[in-house]
């Protein structure tokens, strides 16, 4: 008698080594539901990365995949965008202002 086949991935842990501040040191990156196989990451710009993904699952976690080649993410242009300026001036050759800031996403290329 066979028994059915059941999906046992829980979740995937994603874990990425870059060679800027911390070279050697595999950290986590995020998990992600197991149903996924691919997923986008919020990176920092200008660092050389390796990724690797883990499965998880109740009875334990699987060994790391391979690495990824090396992935650089592109320089960019600030992460913050001034935004809600506004000026006032207490005399009439001064002016003071002042502004909000907005994050943006970062892109990243293979080396």
């Amino acid at each position: 008698m066979r028994c059915p086949l059941a999906v046992v991935s829980a979740e995937f842990l994603v874990q990425f080594e870059e060679d800027r501040w911390e070279p050697g040191r595999w950290q986590d990156l995020s998990s992600f539901p197991g149903d996924l196989n691919s997923v986008i990451l919020q990176l920092a710009p200008y660092v050389n990365y390796q990724f690797r993904v883990i499965a998880i699952n109740s009875v334990g976690q699987s060994q790391p995949s391979w690495p990824s080649p090396r992935y650089k993410t592109s320089g960019a242009p600030p992460d913050a965008i001034p935004k809600d300026l506004r000026g006032w001036g207490s005399k009439k050759d001064n002016m003071e202002i002042t502004w909000e800031v907005r994050y943006m996403l970062i892109q990243f290329t293979k080396c």
